[in-house]
């Protein structure tokens, strides 16, 4: 463990393993702190949850089910509100069943999850416009903060009391969870027992999340084992063991042999052998909680190394599995390829999450993530962002029925199916229920918005290179240019300047944002507007250019010193400019880069 800790960059870890008859194993790994040093202990270090804290959120909420005060089927805007769910007088909005099992159909919104300072869960809530949300025949998961947040709101509604106090009162207090809680407040941070974050082994900031129910817990491997031990107990004490049983049970799957989503837990089905839990992460925390109902096991995993420490996390679900659930017995042989009929076939291209944005410059996140999908003529399917331990894309092979099998391990399955809107989708074990790869048409390719840069950048360049070539020789040949004509130029390179400025500024946003969520905050929003208003100030380009062109082919003159006596040569370098321009231009429509609202 501490070397695949070591060879990842990971300086810390604590693992709770729960089992049969009351049987727990706590483990520390590393060092919670680096300066000074403080080991990682499972009894008193504070690891960040990230979004397993969400299963606090969905106890509470099912406890509120068996006591009649939330019925999963009513519409989520009758406990918070029509205004904060969509909700109008010709649509009810999602209810509370399809807000936990992310099929509510919400976009994406990164707004606030990372805030400045503590938020109460409606001023989160109202701290950007309503996510946009798709009409969801489908059933289509789309993991959602907001969502999730929705139903901690309604929690607080029917109940009078903050969620910190609920999970204190419901949760924390009956299961001696002592140092279990939401509290993200100076004097937590400052806590000794608290462990750091790192990035390539530099400490890191504390994180204050802004949807707090959602994302903001600190918990011990010891807590979160008391946790696990009564999610899997013949009779649990935070609630009956008809409703927990309800929790966990599996509401909607996108395939019959493929993992689902239970009442916001997550199924992750390996080899046979049913498993339903949550995962979290921030930016320097990695989490993961995992159930194995039927044999009573649990595992708690929490490093601070950020995202780096995916593939141990993983290893450690399978090594349970493969030692004392499905030992690995011939599911390495390799399957040979089968022919794959066409109503199976999906088209090969760009997919994208079905968790994105549907609209403001959110969208530029879409294109910089989707993954490509290829579908050889010898039947191998390749997903380039679903990779193995040795880094190299999975090969999926037919099995039938939809379904796909890894050729070097056939327990990882892969859906594919064209849903009743036309849109071909892919699940499957790598993905997790909460989400799909959905195909993109070629105008929302991330292929496409890379194109159109580069036509941006090269015509935009060339065009006016040889523009201030042409004008520079004019003026050494003539020795006087027709005013108009010069102030014109000047117009086009402003408007070049402008649009180049734009795709830089654009560029480094959303390169920051991958990195960071700041980017989407509301104090981030006078920048984007500034940004709005550059890359818009560039549309004086292509109108002083169309003039210019236009000057040089219709009109006549008798004086050399004008520009128009160099038809030919002016054009040319204008077309190339308003080539620039057009592909800026679309550049700007596929990622919604000047809508107004700023949705983010």
């Amino acid at each position: 463990m501490t070397e695949r800790m070591d060879a990842d960059g990971i300086p810390g870890a604590v693992i709770a393993l729960v089992g049969p008859e009351d049987a727990v194993t706590l483990r520390g790994f590393g060092l919670a702190v680096m300066d000074p040093s403080v080991p990682a202990d499972p009894e008193t270090s504070l690891f960040r949850l990230g979004s397993v804290s969400k299963t606090f959120i969905y106890v509470i909420a099912l406890q509120l089910v068996e006591s009649d005060q939330l019925d999963l089927d009513a519409p989520i805007a009758r406990y918070a509100g029509a205004d904060l769910t969509g909700a109008g007088p010709e649509d009810a909005g999602p209810t509370v069943r399809e807000v936990l099992t992310h099929t509510a159909g919400f976009e994406e919104r990164y707004s606030n999850v990372i805030a400045d300072a503590p938020m109460r869960t409606e001023k989160y809530l109202r701290g950007s416009p309503v996510p946009d949300r798709r009409q969801n025949a489908d059933k289509v998961p789309a993991y959602s903060n907001y969502g999730a947040s929705l139903v901690a709101l309604a929690c607080e509604a029917v109940t009078g009391t903050d969620f910190a106090s609920l999970a204190k009162e419901r949760i924390f207090e009956p299961l001696g969870m002592d140092n279990t809680s939401f509290d993200q407040s100076a004097a937590r941070q400052e806590d000794p027992n608290q462990a750091v974050g790192y990035q390539a082994g530099q400490a890191q900031p504390f994180e204050i999340l802004g949807p707090y129910a959602a994302g903001g817990a600190s918990s011990t491997a010891a807590d979160m084992a008391s946790f696990m031990a009564d999610l899997l107990a013949e009779d649990p004490i935070l609630m009956s063991s008809e409703t927990r049983d309800l929790m966990l049970s599996r509401q909607v799957a996108m395939h019959p042999d493929l993992p689902g989503m239970a009442l916001g837990f997550y199924e992750e089905s390996r080899a046979g052998i049913r498993a339903v839990g949550h995962g979290g992460a921030t930016f320097h925390f990695l989490t993961n909680m995992i159930l194995f109902p039927d044999t009573g096991i649990g595992l708690f995993v929490s490093m601070n190394g950020g995202a780096a420490g995916r593939a141990i996390q993983r290893d450690l679900v399978w090594s349970i599995i493969d030692t004392h659930l499905a030992p690995r017995v011939g599911t390495e042989r390799s399957l040979r390829p089968q022919t794959i009929p066409d109503a199976d076939r999906p088209p090969s291209g760009p997919y994208a999450l079905s968790r994105r944005y549907f609209d403001g410059p959110g969208r530029l996140l879409e294109t910089l993530t989707q993954a490509d999908v290829e579908v050889s003529e010898d039947g191998i399917l390749t997903i380039s962002s679903l990779r193995g331990n040795d880094g190299v894309p999975r090969r999926f092979v037919y099995s039938g029925d939809g379904l796909f099998r890894a050729q070097n391990d056939r327990r990882i399955r892969l859906a594919v199916w064209q849903g009743d809107d036309g849109t071909w989708r892919l699940a499957g074990d790598d993905l997790r229920p909460i989400q799909v790869l959905e195909h993109r048409p070629w105008h929302r390719s991330k292929h496409t918005a890379k194109t159109l840069q580069t036509v941006a950048k090269a015509g935009l360049g060339v065009g006016f290179g040889l523009l201030v070539v042409l004008v520079g020789l004019m003026w050494r040949s003539f020795r006087s240019l027709a005013v108009r004509d010069v102030v014109l130029t000047g117009v086009v390179g402003i408007g070049v300047l402008s649009a180049f400025s734009g795709l830089f500024l654009w560029a480094e946003w959303a390169a920051m944002v991958t990195t960071e969520l700041d980017g989407f905050n509301s104090t981030f929003r006078p920048r984007l507007r500034l940004m709005q208003l550059v890359s818009g100030f560039s549309l004086i380009g292509p109108v002083a250019s169309i003039i210019l062109i236009g000057r040089s082919l219709f009109l006549r003159s008798a004086d050399k010193g004008e520009i128009v006596s160099w038809n030919a040569a002016l054009v040319t370098a204008l077309s190339f400019i308003l080539a620039g321009f057009a592909a800026f231009a679309a550049y700007g429509w596929m990622h919604d880069l000047f809508d107004l609202s700023l949705a983010l």
